[in-house]
């Protein structure tokens, strides 16, 4: 093992045990390494600030260092580009448009997409997507802190774009608790007649929602039963949690169980 991978483990571990930290000894166990050759690592580790010691029982944890560049990696992202591939990744797995959105203060604006554009979806690049119908509105509200949400939905007009649009704000709020649960929102043709979605939420690395990754799909060709299936529910959080990861986020514990998102039966 050199140096160089010797150092990756270590951090890795400490990454791995964040809350409780490990001792020499145990990083030591763990990489297979003498304790001698991990003390000094950790040593000039912890002169550059890559690990901190807790004093009270000697505890490795890792240092600030790591913001410095954290931040100016976050900083120089390219969000869309960075999430095309998993886009594309998407697309390739079920032959349907899918897209990505970024939450801007009140709206969900379209920043990518990937697959053929049927002219009756109207996605495209810069669209405004309602946060209250759309699917990506909706699982990003639902996502929100509590003080903003509550903001946000007090502000909504409620605009009815189809016979199926939610006007409700009873209805809404108990579609956010369901999404909120699963990781998943449904639209079925409530932002436009003809078109249904699926989407699921994007995180920052400081767990904030910052976005939603979404499919969508004539009504005719995309039937309900397809889109509100397990195997769709299961690939749009995979899709979020590999785009959230590369973000250096993690999405909420409760989204990695194996329960089966149960759609809102809202308009059916």
């Amino acid at each position: 093992m050199t140096s160089i991978e010797k150092v990756y483990r270590i951090l890795e571990l400490l990454r791995r045990h964040y809350k409780t930290g490990l001792t020499n000894k145990e990083l030591s166990n763990r990489l297979k390494i003498p304790a001698s050759t991990c003390y000094r690592i950790m040593k000039s580790l912890k002169k550059f600030d890559f690990v901190s010691q807790r004093k009270v029982d000697k505890r490795f944890f890792l240092g600030f260092s790591h913001l410095r560049y954290a931040d100016a990696l976050v900083g120089g992202m390219d969000v869309p580009a960075i999430c095309l591939p998993y886009l594309e990744k998407l697309h390739e797995s079920t032959k349907d448009t899918t897209f990505l959105t970024v939450f801007s203060g009140q709206h969900s604006i379209v920043v990518e997409i990937c697959g053929n554009i049927n002219v009756l979806m109207s996605i495209a690049r810069g669209e405004v997507m309602p946060m209250h119908c759309a699917a990506s509105g909706k699982v990003i509200l639902a996502f929100l802190p509590e003080p903003e949400k509550s903001r946000l939905l007090e502000s909504l007009d409620y605009h009815v774009f189809t016979e199926r649009t939610i006007t409700d704000p009873t209805e809404l709020k108990k579609q956010l608790r369901e999404i909120h649960k699963t990781g998943v929102a449904f639209n079925f043709r409530e932002f436009h007649t003809d078109t249904v979605a699926i989407s699921s939420p994007i995180f920052s690395r400081h767990g904030k929602v910052i976005g939603a990754v979404a499919i969508v799909g004539i009504a005719e060709t995309l039937d309900h039963k397809t889109i509100a299936s397990y195997s769709y529910s299961r690939l749009m959080l995979t899709t979020s949690r590999e785009i959230t990861e590369e973000l250096g986020g993690e999405l909420p514990t409760w989204l990695g169980r194996e329960a089966e998102p149960k759609p809102s039966s809202h308009g059916l």
